[in-house]
């Protein structure tokens, strides 16, 4: 129980979770009731989350004081009785069916899945291909970089409900700092027509190739299975991920349409850092050429964010001023959230930058 529940609450930006159990959970790495409730509250002494509790037939004691100690509150519910089992279909012959227009797979468009949903991929982008990456980035490394099976990773998709077949909805791959996928504010992204994809095993721990490949491969994948708005492609992410972000979207103009990078942003040549004289922001990554460059610097959005506490905060300052600013990128925007340590942003502020990457002119 303490993993799930302490990843969400160092976010600082979650309002409520709501635990259910259907018997008695265990305090995880530690074991103990007490020094499982302490470590929760000394998570939560700043955010404040509210954390409900359900437990499904039995009562619980540790569901109960959590939510105690969390301002929360406990109910206890009846199990619904099991369903009855649906009769199987006899076996016999499946009519052929045919790949409907703007399908590749033979997967209906028209009754594509929505909501948030784990899924598996399998066919990889030319992209993500390691030499293709290798080229991208002019590496030159004595070690070539390990490959990865697509079919090995899975990534956490969301779909409005909303979602139609007709170009009007674009996506937004996010990648996260952990190891897991992750939906920002599934609400602010159904409100702007954005479908996400995020690739788990994609954190701060994963090497490069393996975070920009599945970005790739998300983009590759979620154009295959939805029709979509190819000018509404955009890449994000967190901290680490947001480092990712902001270089996947310069490397790969002209496979996305922006970037948003949150509390971490890099560039590809070393940068001076105005608030620590004599030192220097290293570059990260291979500059782009010719029309990808064009691109980038001429049509695609950049929203460069970051927190007025933010310890990447210098970073970021100087990304934007001596980076982007100077090379003369017409669509950058530089946001300081007042207040704001290296933390997500709040709901308000998300649907804020949202609207910068991806202005509501956009959308049809």
């Amino acid at each position: 129980l303490y993993d799930p529940i302490a990843h969400l609450l160092r976010y600082g930006t979650i309002e409520t979770i709501v635990v259910l159990s259907d018997g008695e959970p265990t305090a995880g790495r530690y074991r103990e009731t007490e020094p499982f409730l302490d470590a929760i509250a000394r998570l939560n002494q700043y955010s404040r989350t509210k954390i409900h509790c359900i437990a499904l037939g039995e009562n619980s004691t540790l569901l109960e004081r959590l939510a105690a100690d969390n301002g929360g509150i406990y109910r206890r519910a009846d199990l619904p009785p099991e369903p009855s089992p649906e009769p199987e279909e006899a076996e016999g012959e499946e009519d052929e069916e045919r790949p409907e227009e703007g399908t590749s797979d033979g997967s209906s468009i028209a009754d594509a899945r929505r909501g948030t949903f784990s899924a598996i991929f399998k066919v990889r982008s030319p992209r993500s291909a390691i030499d293709a990456m290798i080229a991208r980035d002019a590496y030159n490394g004595r070690e070539r970089p390990k490959d990865y099976v697509l079919a090995d990773h899975s990534f956490l998709v969301h779909v409005p409900e909303e979602y139609r077949a007709d170009a009007s909805f674009g996506l937004l791959v996010w990648i996260d700092p952990s190891e897991r996928g992750h939906v920002p504010f599934a609400t602010v992204l159904d409100g702007a027509k954005l479908l996400c994809a995020s690739p788990d095993d994609a954190g701060n721990d994963a090497s490069i190739w393996v975070r920009a490949g599945l970005a790739l491969d998300a983009v590759h994948n979620m154009k295959r299975r939805f029709v979509l708005d190819e000018k509404r492609i955009y890449v994000a992410g967190f901290s680490g991920g947001g480092r990712m972000a902001s270089r996947l979207g310069v490397m790969y103009a002209d496979e996305f349409a922006g970037a948003m990078p949150i509390d971490g942003t890099d560039w590809w040549e070393d940068l001076p850092a105005d608030e620590f004289p004599g030192k220097w922001f290293r570059g990260r990554y291979q500059k782009p050429v010719g029309e990808i460059w064009k691109k980038a610097v001429e049509r695609n959005r950049y929203v460069l964010v970051t927190g007025e506490h933010d310890g990447n905060r210098p970073g970021t300052k100087a990304a934007y001023h001596h980076g982007f600013e100077k090379a003369g990128f017409e669509h950058v925007t530089y946001v300081e959230i007042p207040g704001k340590r290296h933390e997500w942003p709040s709901i308000q502020w998300f649907e804020k930058l949202i609207d910068r990457l991806d202005p509501p002119a956009r959308r049809r």
